[in-house]
């Protein structure tokens, strides 16, 4: 898990300031749910979780989020959002409920081929910030650091274990929805 938490604290970097804030993720994968257990550890004041699985959002729950839901309904009054998804829907409906200076972490791997629609007036209107995110930038050290104590939560992320003769079971257990990660074992 310290590749993806490294990418995790990446983020974190990259925009920070997360204490005492509202923060909406999009996708309870690894990564969406070590946002979550990263932003409980900054002291975060609120976890929204949008993800259509239902284990997922059970997940999403268990490791602190506020509320973990299938749709959101309400627009605004996030000030972090973080998409681990890619999909360009979610992208644009994580623009669409930043509040004022709300900012976005843009995690997820969208293929080159995908557009959204943003409005150019609302991104100036309310000073909306955007920020990349793909890469782990060092952040090995710190992760294995943090996840000292954050390692409780974190290993329940680990929803499949097999040992090496298993190595196929493993690749089709990494293929279900109901996996977050899958560990493979000598």
């Amino acid at each position: 898990l310290i590749e993806p938490f490294s990418c995790v604290l990446h983020a974190l970097e990259r925009v920070p300031g997360w204490g005492e804030k509202r923060l909406l993720i999009f996708g309870a994968g690894s990564i969406g749910l070590m946002g979550v257990v990263l932003a409980r550890d900054e002291g975060v004041s609120g976890i929204w979780v949008v993800e259509l699985n239902p284990a997922r959002r059970r997940a999403a729950l268990d490791l602190g989020a506020d509320a973990a839901v299938a749709d959101l309904e309400r627009r605004g009054g996030f000030d972090l959002a973080l998409d681990a998804t890619g999909h360009p829907a979610a992208i644009g409906a994580a623009v669409g409920a930043l509040r004022p200076r709300g900012r976005l972490i843009q995690m997820g791997v969208a293929s080159e081929s995908a557009r959204i629609e943003v409005s150019p007036y609302e991104i100036y209107a309310k000073e909306l910030t955007i920020a990349g995110s793909n890469s782990l930038a060092e952040k090995y050290g710190e992760s294995v650091e943090r996840m000292q104590d954050l390692q409780d939560r974190l290993a329940s992320l680990v929803t499949g274990r097999f040992v090496l003769e298993e190595y196929d079971e493993a690749i089709e257990a990494s293929k279900s929805p109901e996996h977050i990660k899958v560990q493979v074992r000598a």
